[in-house]
């Protein structure tokens, strides 16, 4: 189990609830929120994303120059866990192929929605997003 919190660290127990460690991510910033899929473990701070290492305790960032907004969502697609999805403050949804962990390689920009954030959720080999802080949120679907 892990928990992370807004001084970037990330606190990490064993299945019995032992405690096992805290580090930091990469440039102390706060945790926004965690992603895990088939053993694959994400976090994202508003500028970057990484992922995490349980076992050694540790967290390794990737630097993309794309992300020209703080980070409100990101996620790892289910049909290519190689492939992270990042949604933006500005409304933007941006596709990354991550097969090589310290390359952030930019592979799409999801048509625009609109200039609200979008929230999104990974379901079935899509990505389900809602636009969040409007009071008439909208529900799409990314593939």
């Amino acid at each position: 189990f892990v928990a992370a919190d807004e001084d970037g660290g990330i606190t990490a127990f064993a299945r019995n609830g032992t405690y096992k460690g805290r580090f930091t991510v990469p440039g102390k910033d706060p945790v926004r929120g965690l992603f895990t899929s088939v053993g694959t473990l994400l976090y994202y701070t508003a500028r970057n994303f990484g992922y995490v290492n349980i076992e050694g305790l540790s967290a390794q960032r990737v630097k993309c120059h794309e992300i020209t907004s703080p980070i409100v969502s990101a996620g790892l697609d289910m049909s290519a866990t190689h492939r992270v999805q990042v949604s933006l403050e500005d409304g933007q949804v941006l596709a990354f192929n991550m097969r090589d962990r310290s390359d952030c390689r930019y592979e799409q920009r999801y048509p625009s929605i609109g200039s609200s954030p979008v929230r999104l959720e990974p379901f079935r080999g899509y990505t389900l997003g809602i636009q969040v802080g409007t009071p008439d949120p909208w529900v799409f679907a990314f593939n």
